[in-house]
């Protein structure tokens, strides 16, 4: 019989932990808590406006601004999208949360601290020696790596990963409302502008009236109470203009910050030429079916990643009803010097599993599962109210415009024939066919058709914007990062 050699230290050591990243492939498959299904929301099959129930032309659709037909629109829009505050902002955020992503991938891997230090000592007591000086050193690396048997960090990574996504996608939703939002406050410095003019030229026909009642009332061909009424007239003009101004001044200072450019810098681009909005307001946008706005509406795409985040963090708190297993070792030299000798080092070093299990914390696991099914349930429903937000979104838009178009049709009928009426009403004024009172009468029904008239021209515009908005257009999959999983 021969001896049996006894194991080396390192043997004995080495081998359960090697026995132990063997079976590492096997237990890392095991994630619990519950796996994530992307939700099947129904929606409605057509829109009730059949005529937009064409295939939506994507490309057209992410830079939906370029065919209003409107150049500095268009150009507007495309700087506010790269200078804008809020879009800088949310693409900060999706820097932050890919790093919080790394920072959860980073809880897979070996983590290892060093540490060192040295001490000297005098001991004038020693009775051996007169003095005795001793250093004692010691430096070593500890190193310590969790391994995930329960999923615990992997679900973690995933609901980081999630997040991160739906960054991207709320970075695409402010991208989307900034170019909504320029063209909307466009659209209304255009019909302050548009409404300034009319009441500046209101003031000048005011003013001319008031000439010709003066030159009528010296010649005994009109009232000292016509007169009174044509100056009444002209101080209500110049009354009005203020308001208009104050509206032109609101919309540029709305673009300037929309733009990050100081009131004054926007002030003085917009003066460069005069303001006026596209004529045709009312073409037909192919909005395909209700389904596509699930994966082009980023509010909707951002809800579903924020719903798979709950989802995923639901495993993290069933992992705490686990032990944690990890795998420590460390290694290091230590020793003493005395007075002149030489250093005594030693070297020291340790490897092998550990174990921590806390399953009594009072109903706090459970607890917390709870919690974050309830915080799943929440996020289940904000994505069903984003997808039903958006069907009634397009639906207004849709409705509206349409009949946007039909009211701007007849209010540009009926300010055509206001004009007509007005200056056939003057030419009978001036020959002293018809009086005063007729004059004023049709000039105020020209006012009320001029403002009616613009307030349409931006009504329609502005249903145009919301449509484009609401079937998600204004951006595209390279804008921010590659599309959510």
């Amino acid at each position: 019989m021969r001896p049996t050699t006894p194991a080396s230290p390192f043997a004995r050591t080495a081998l359960p932990t090697l026995f132990a990243l063997a079976l590492l492939p096997m237990l890392s498959a095991c994630k619990v808590g519950p796996d994530y299904e992307k939700p099947e929301m129904a929606t409605q099959e057509s829109w009730s406006e059949p005529v937009y129930a064409q295939p939506a032309d994507e490309a057209a659709l992410s830079r939906w601004w370029h065919s209003l037909g409107d150049p500095r629109l268009a150009a507007l829009v495309d700087r506010a999208l790269a200078d804008n505050l809020d879009v800088a902002a949310a693409a900060t955020r999706v820097r932050q949360s890919r790093a919080q992503s790394g920072v959860a991938e980073a809880a897979l891997l070996p983590s290892a601290s060093a540490s060192g230090n040295y001490a000297r000592t005098h001991d004038a007591a020693n009775t051996d020696h007169l003095s005795e000086n001793t250093g004692s050193y010691r430096a070593g690396l500890d190193a310590v790596w969790e391994l995930d048997l329960f999923g615990a960090n992997r679900r973690a990574i995933e609901a980081a990963e999630a997040s991160a996504q739906a960054s991207v996608e709320d970075s695409r939703n402010a991208r989307m409302s900034v170019a909504a939002e320029v063209a909307l406050e466009y659209a209304a410095w255009v019909t302050a502008s548009t409404r300034a003019r009319a009441a500046r030229s209101e003031l000048e026909a005011a003013e001319t009236t008031y000439n010709l009642v003066r030159v009528k009332r010296d010649t005994g061909n009109a009232s000292e109470l016509d007169l009174s009424n044509a100056l009444a007239e002209v101080a209500s003009a110049r009354a009005a203009l203020p308001a208009r101004e104050i509206e032109c001044a609101r919309a540029v200072n709305a673009l300037a910050v929309l733009l990050a450019l100081s009131p004054q810098d926007m002030r003085r681009e917009l003066a460069a030429a005069p303001a006026s909005l596209p004529d045709s307001l009312a073409p037909v946008v192919p909005a395909g079916l209700p389904s596509d706005l699930l994966r082009r509406r980023p509010d909707i795409r951002a809800a579903e990643r924020r719903l798979h985040a709950a989802t995923a963090s639901i495993g993290v708190a069933v992992a705490d009803y686990f032990p944690k297993f990890s795998l420590t070792g460390n290694i290091g030299v230590s020793g003493t010097v005395v007075s002149s000798d030489a250093p005594s080092p030693g070297l020291a070093w340790s490897a092998g599993p550990s174990a921590s299990w806390n399953p009594f914390r009072g109903g706090a696991v459970s607890e917390n599962v709870k919690v974050r099914e309830a915080l799943r349930d929440e996020s289940t429903l904000a994505y069903r109210k984003a997808v039903l937000t958006a069907l009634a979104e397009v639906e207004n838009a849709l409705i509206g415009g349409k009949q946007e178009a039909v009211r701007r049709v007849a209010l540009r009928d009926t300010l055509a024939e206001r004009r007509k009426s007005l200056t056939m009403t003057n030419a009978l004024y001036e020959s002293g066919q018809t009086d005063l009172a007729t004059l004023l009468d049709a000039r105020r029904r020209l006012n009320a058709a001029e403002a009616a008239a613009a307030e349409a021209d931006n009504a329609a515009f502005t249903r145009l914007v919301a449509l484009h908005k609401a079937l998600g257009g204004g951006w595209s999959e390279t804008d921010g990062a590659p599309a959510a999983k």
